[in-house]
């Protein structure tokens, strides 16, 4: 199969039918989003990014069809398409830069009521948000207290750390919120850069 590849500006070439897809759901699985794209076009391989331990999705994915104008049609269609309460965005992948880094912020002192609808008012204002997950007992299924909220820029995370570390107390709490960037930064330009690459070399024949 002969690749459609263009010389970026960092002097790498992009493939042009390898797709990144942000502001996944957290239940969305493989097998849900190659429905989405299959309509499209033949697809090659189909990845939603997720920690190895937790299943914890990181919020994005690849999706790489067999040729560039499949992935063009993709694209026009589906940049902003609704997935329960996300919006797509939906671009050609590029290779991984620091950008990723230090976007991810883990949150303790959460009240045990706060809800999505929180996360977004308190963090919202600094940014768009690409993935949130308040952590639950695994055995209670009570709240912890603690989360991660993703943004979709490093600038946007440490606004959110100045703005909101141990200077914001919720309504009905009695204590400020404490927000540090989460060390599992690295294991996401990980999972980004595990994913580009396998969308580009690797055929994925099972999809969850």
């Amino acid at each position: 199969m002969q690749e459609n590849k263009k010389l970026n500006d960092a002097g790498e070439y992009e493939v042009k039918r390898n797709l990144i897809i942000n502001y996944l759901p957290q239940n969305l699985t493989e097998r849900g989003l190659y429905n989405i794209f299959v309509p499209f076009g033949p697809i090659e391989s189909v990845k939603v990014m997720r920690d190895s331990k937790s299943g914890y999705s990181y919020g994005f994915g690849f999706v790489n069809f067999d040729s560039e104008e499949s992935a063009t049609r993709a694209r026009e269609f589906l940049n902003g398409f609704q997935v329960g309460n996300k919006r797509l965005k939906v671009s050609i992948a590029r290779p991984p830069s620091e950008d990723i880094k230090g976007t991810n912020l883990f949150i303790t002192n959460l009240p045990k009521n706060t809800t999505t609808n929180n996360i977004y008012e308190w963090f919202g204002r600094f940014g768009k948000i690409v993935q949130h997950n308040i952590l639950v007992d695994k055995v209670t299924n009570e709240p912890r207290g603690v989360g991660f909220v993703r943004f979709e820029k490093r600038d946007e995370a440490n606004e959110a750390l100045k703005g909101l570390h141990g200077g914001f107390i919720p309504n009905g709490a009695t204590n400020p919120i404490r927000v540090k960037i989460a060390e599992e930064h690295g294991k996401q330009k990980a999972a980004y850069l595990a994913g580009f690459k396998a969308g580009i070399h690797q055929k994925q024949t099972n999809i969850r």
